[in-house]
């Protein structure tokens, strides 16, 4: 059984030769540049300097061999334009080297990336197309990210922008992006066997175009009308892109993720699950029937936190796959979980805690992990193995490797007690 055909009985709940594995197929699972940079030295791959499409997180573009060795069944339909806070083309790179890499090993980032490097060493990147006040994003000195700066403050008054105006401005798919889609399904589709996951995470959800995040959580309550106004506009744009994302890449990817919007804490829910009902579930209702009756693909949905109290919502609105699974919140047992959704929904993630075994745990504690949740969410398939959310940077060498060989040891089917 090859990859593809692996990933495509597992998100239909069929058990397959082994639990497939993911990692970096989607800007949600993937692993930090750093860390990546040192497990491809320790697997023997360094051909070339490391490339980091995604400067917000600074996630690591993980090469084939290094999918071959450690067994991973996804490769991801990547967006010409990244999710910078800036967006940048990742089809023209240059040299750069942050502060964690020997200055004889840059790596190479999109060629638009000219931050202002701070006397201190601290990079700062300014968006002219954003709202003033929420136009920088800043590493401070050895840091590991970028902050976007000014997204959580509360407005004295409430500004509401025209919802015509905010249609207007919402992103659409251009002729060069769709060319690039083409391209890049059609040469992953015919030169590897793996699943191909797309994105396209323009349908997510979330705070309009310069309204902050605690501005935001106001207008869910007091301006319900024009939150439904904003979510059917932003609803219709998305149903054009996947229109034109569809004649791009046809058949060829087997799932998409849609959003990448968080809707809980760790220790609940951001609101409640009555509102998520109203405010958000008709809406995606209406993307996931578009697929569903124009494509083959499943409905990929990542939301962090604790959002156990949604994801009947989510299944009801047509949600095929949750990610990352983070059953280090709130009520977020896997065991529950499987026994409440399972066979219901796909859970994608899960696989182990990326807040404290991975990085902080032994080698026996992480395979004990590794095969506690195998054997909890692969039973009748429905599992992608995913950490919860990227590898994070400084997470041990051994530590990453460990992981990706109790999967292989202990996902085959029948699974082993």
């Amino acid at each position: 059984m090859n990859s593809r055909e692996r990933v495509r009985r597992a998100i239909n709940h069929q058990e397959p030769d082994r639990v497939p594995v993911d990692l970096a197929g989607t800007r949600v699972t993937g692993i930090h540049s750093e860390a990546y940079a040192r497990v491809r030295a320790a697997l023997g791959v360094n051909s070339t300097p490391v490339r980091i499409p995604d400067l917000f997180q600074m996630l690591g573009q993980v090469e084939m061999p290094v999918l071959d060795a450690l067994h991973v069944d996804t490769v991801p339909v990547s967006l010409l334009r990244g999710s910078c806070p800036i967006a940048m083309r990742g089809d023209r790179w240059k040299p750069f080297r942050f502060w964690w890499m020997p200055a004889d090993e840059p790596a190479l980032v999109p060629a638009e990336f000219a931050p202002d490097i701070g006397r201190d060493g601290s990079l700062t990147l300014v968006d002219a197309t954003a709202p003033a006040g929420q136009d920088r994003a800043e590493m401070p000195p050895e840091g590991w990210y970028f902050d976007r700066l000014n997204t959580t403050t509360m407005s004295d008054e409430l500004q509401l922008e025209d919802v015509a105006t905010l249609r207007a401005g919402l992103d659409r798919l251009q002729d060069d992006e769709l060319d690039f889609l083409r391209d890049q399904a059609e040469a992953l589709h015919t030169t590897t066997d793996r699943a191909l996951v797309g994105e396209l995470m323009s349908g997510s959800l979330s705070a309009p175009a310069g309204m902050t995040f605690a501005d935001w959580m106001v207008a869910l309550i007091t301006e319900k009308p024009y939150m439904h106004e904003f979510h059917q506009a932003r609803v219709e744009v998305m149903i054009e892109n996947l229109q034109r994302y569809r004649d791009a890449v046809g058949d060829r990817i087997e799932l998409v993720l849609l959003s990448g919007a968080d809707y809980g804490t760790q220790r609940g829910e951001m609101f409640s699950p009555a509102l998520f009902e109203e405010l958000f579930a008709p809406y995606y209702r209406q993307i996931n029937d578009w697929v569903h009756a124009n494509t083959g693909w499943k409905t990929f949905y990542h939301s962090c936190g604790s959002v156990r109290d949604l994801i009947e919502p989510f299944i009801e609105s047509g949600a095929d796959v949750l990610n990352p699974v983070q059953t280090s919140a709130a009520k977020m047992d896997p065991v529950e979980l499987q026994r409440d959704f399972g066979g219901r929904i796909v859970f994608w993630g899960g696989g182990i805690d990326t807040q404290r075994v991975l990085p902080f745990g032994t080698v026996d504690e992480i395979r004990d992990q590794v095969r506690e949740r195998v054997q909890v969410f692969g039973p009748g398939g429905g599992f992608v193995f995913n950490t919860v959310h990227n590898i994070q940077a400084r997470v041990p060498t051994e530590n990453i490797l460990a992981l990706y060989d109790a999967v292989h040891e202990f996902g085959g089917y029948p699974l082993r007690a």
